[in-house]
């Protein structure tokens, strides 16, 4: 895809660039095959109502610094050969974790 391309809004997120969204992409799929996702995404949605307000405030900074980290990389390198199967998903380092 065009540089000048990866700077238009992506429609299912308009608050972000295309290139920020494959960004975010590329950082949770790295975390995750790394072993290293953190669970506040998890706890954010599947917590514990007493939980849920501090991990989605730890999950959006998270996000955000993995955006903000890859912003201006090109991240085509990255893109098919980092990106997990549907099964490594399912069956990856965070799978089974109790989050709750």
């Amino acid at each position: 895809m065009p540089a000048a391309e990866l700077t238009r809004t992506c429609r299912a997120c308009p608050a972000w660039s295309i290139q920020e969204v494959v960004a975010h992409h590329v950082h949770a799929a790295g975390e995750y095959l790394g072993g290293t996702f953190p669970e506040e995404p998890y706890v954010a949605i599947i917590g514990g109502q007493s939980r849920r307000t501090a991990a989605a405030a730890a999950r959006d900074a998270w996000i955000e610094d993995g955006v903000l980290a890859r912003r201006d990389l090109d991240l085509a390198p990255y893109w098919g050969s980092g990106t997990p199967s549907s099964a490594e998903w399912t069956t990856g380092p965070r799978a089974s974790a109790s989050i709750w």
